[in-house]
């Protein structure tokens, strides 16, 4: 006798819990966009977050399934993030450990260099201080990603 295994779906689905932390996010709650961020890795049927060093979230299955309107809003936010979150925990750099939070600061300026780079270029030499640690530790997978060598490259040259 065989069972015929259904795959789960998770409700609500992805996009949905997307749209409700661009929400959050858009109404203050910085958090919600390293929460994103980890929301955007799955499919409907995704058991657990998937690719979590990927550093491009126009790969993830989120941004694929988002539509313009959806996408335009995680832009904000990416610049939202990048410019107001102060709240950055370096203590994890240089461990075998790692930050949620602190690597989708990455993933947002990856996003608005691939999406909107004059935003990048006036960006205070303040804000790239604040990320440039960070950038660089991103994990090693990423060392040879054209997107994590230029952001780099602007924190070296804006820091």
């Amino acid at each position: 006798q065989s069972r015929k295994h259904t795959p789960l779906v998770l409700d609500p689905p992805p996009y949905e819990t997307v749209i409700h932390l661009l929400d959050q996010l858009e109404s203050g709650s910085l958090d919600a966009w390293w929460q994103l961020n980890m929301e955007m890795t799955l499919n409907p049927d995704s058991q657990y977050y998937n690719n979590e060093f990927e550093l491009d979230l126009t790969k993830l299955p989120g941004w694929q399934e988002a539509n313009d309107v959806t996408r335009n809003r995680i832009i904000k936010g990416a610049k939202q993030y990048i410019q107001q979150q102060n709240d950055i925990n370096y203590d994890w750099i240089g461990t075998n450990k790692y930050n949620r939070a602190d690597l989708s600061g990455c993933r947002a300026l990856c996003l608005l260099l691939q999406k909107e780079p004059t935003f990048l270029d006036k960006l205070s030499s303040e804000i790239w201080t604040k990320w440039a640690s960070i950038i660089v530790a991103f994990p090693s997978d990423n060392q040879h990603n054209e997107c994590h060598i230029e952001i780099i490259r602007r924190s070296y040259v804006n820091a």
